[in-house]
């Protein structure tokens, strides 16, 4: 249940999994293998999106605006303090694991002791926090309970190394079994009237439950070797300070203006914006699966003295081609989207949402830019721009949230990842001299302005005919995208490709 937030020799060896070894290498997979498996990441990420978003609804329902905005705000501390537990580490880890397979036991011995430390010394101050920015009483308790899923987070260095194997369906399947107990619990304790302390037990539990079964699936393919692994995780540490630097900054700028909007506008307001932050969190599970599959086979092909201009086109074509809609037609649809989901007490949320939403195009570029740093070894970039990032939003969001309340801190977001997004894109594409896709680029924008051209001309009355008209901008997107050139026949070859991946 708790995961880091999250704004690199191939010899057949049969070696001893039993004394700790990594086991005999898979083949490598295919282009077709890599997608389909990634294809269907996707699509169990969107229905655990969805059931996210049930959660959300049930429980802002069940707990009231001022019980969600307490529970989101403490789910917003054990963010800040799983980005300081992980400090870049995972994706620092992955990165080695992916380019030397034959070291990836080692490799996870050393991310699990320093995990493990970190961890351990995030959860005093978390517990700190919660004492300071929640009310006495109930709230506190649940925040209590919640902080204490932080060191559970742990699990997620077993996941890291299935997904340096590209064992993709392996992350799939338990990230769908972790939605869909707490979405059963959330269900149940509902339906009993449970308090707030009850649900955030109910979490810890669940958190626990997931990091257990994530820990027996994962060790059957890799197994961490200890023997010198307290030396390996200072280097393993040196090497991700950098990118966990950019990583805590980052989940810093992305998680004080809920926790600012609660000190300045109170707890409804805060609740609101939760509500409606819910679906930009859950709209990251497509960046993140891109990132997920992205970041091992560039750490490869990096490695290999392979170029990799061909899978930088590809992959911001796909995430615009992705993300413009998603953000374009998500605005337009926002208050019914708030009224239908959590009910008229929310609609104050709708605005925030509409506005919010435009940041998702620029969080997409953030992960492939960082999956390009990361790959390429040029880690300062990301906590250099990141410090910038939260120096300079913090006085602009404390200023649009006390004239705006929740809008304005949904214009801090979306100014901040503008910035970020394109000066990591900026700056991998300089590095690694990779051409941005213009054309492809300015094909997709053009298609989904058509597309949503009937949303601006009409808005019905009834949710019927609105629902009804975002399939026909839905069709005529995916015709435009065709009929222009903007997914081409080159890219579905690739996509399908039996080549290995490496090679590809």
């Amino acid at each position: 249940m708790v995961t880091p937030s999250p704004r690199a020799g191939r010899h057949l060896t049969r070696v001893s999994v039993d004394a700790g070894e990594a086991p005999p290498p898979a083949p490598a997979p295919s282009a077709r293998g890599v997608t389909v498996s990634a294809s269907i990441q996707v699509l169990v990420r969107v229905a655990c999106a969805l059931a996210g978003v049930v959660v959300a609804a049930i429980l802002s329902r069940h707990l009231g605006d001022a019980g969600f905005g307490y529970f989101s705000t403490a789910l917003a501390i054990i963010a800040i303090a799983v980005a300081l537990g992980d400090l870049g580490l995972n994706s620092t880890a992955m990165s080695r694991m992916a380019a030397h397979p034959r070291a990836r036991s080692e490799t996870l011995g050393a991310l699990l002791t320093a995990q493990a430390l970190l961890l351990s010394v995030a959860l005093a101050p978390s517990l700190a926090a919660v004492w300071l920015v929640l009310p006495p009483g109930e709230p506190r308790v649940a925040g209590a309970l919640i902080c204490l899923t932080i060191p559970f987070s742990l699990s997620s260095a077993y996941s890291a190394a299935a997904q340096s194997q590209l064992r993709i369906l392996v992350v799939t399947v338990l990230t769908a079994l972790g939605s869909a107990v707490w979405l059963a619990l959330v269900i149940a304790l509902a339906a009993s009237g449970a308090s707030l302390a009850w649900v955030a037990t109910a979490f810890l539990a669940s958190s626990v439950a997931l990091a257990a079964i994530t820990v027996l699936v994962c060790r059957r393919h890799c197994r961490p070797v200890w023997a010198g692994a307290g030396r390996r995780a200072g280097s393993l540490l040196r090497a991700a300070a950098p990118l966990g630097f950019s990583a805590v900054l980052t989940t810093l700028y992305y998680r004080l203006d809920g926790i600012l909007l609660l000190h300045i506008g109170g707890a409804a307001a805060a609740g609101h914006y939760s509500a409606a932050y819910r679906f930009l969190d859950t709209l990251q599970i497509l960046p993140a699966t891109l990132f997920g599959v992205l970041l091992p086979i560039v750490s490869q092909r990096i490695a290999a003295g392979q170029p990799i201009q061909q899978l930088f086109g590809l992959s911001l074509r796909l995430s615009a081609a992705i993300s413009l809609p998603i953000a374009a037609v998500g605005a337009f649809v926002a208050p019914e989207t708030m009224t239908l989901i959590y009910s008229s007490e929310f609609r104050e949320g709708a605005r925030p949402l509409a506005v919010l939403l435009f940041s998702f195009p620029m969080i997409f570029l953030g992960y492939i830019s960082s999956g390009l740093l990361i790959a390429a070894g040029r880690r300062r970039p990301l906590w250099v721009v990141s410090l910038i990032a939260l120096l300079a939003s913090l006085p602009v969001v404390w200023i649009l949230i006390a004239a705006h309340g929740a809008t304005g801190a949904a214009l801090g977001t979306v100014l901040v990842e503008v910035f970020v997004g394109c000066t990591l894109l900026a700056i991998a594409a300089r590095h690694l001299a990779l051409r941005l896709p213009w054309g492809g680029l300015l094909r997709i924008g053009v298609a989904c302005l058509v597309a949503v051209f009937p949303l601006a001309l009409y808005r019905p009355d009834r949710l019927g005919g609105l629902l009804a008209l975002v399939v026909l901008a839905a069709v005529i997107y995916l015709a435009c995208l065709v009929l222009s050139g903007a997914v081409t026949r080159q890219d579905l070859e690739v996509l399908s490709s039996r080549r290995v991946v490496l090679d590809a």
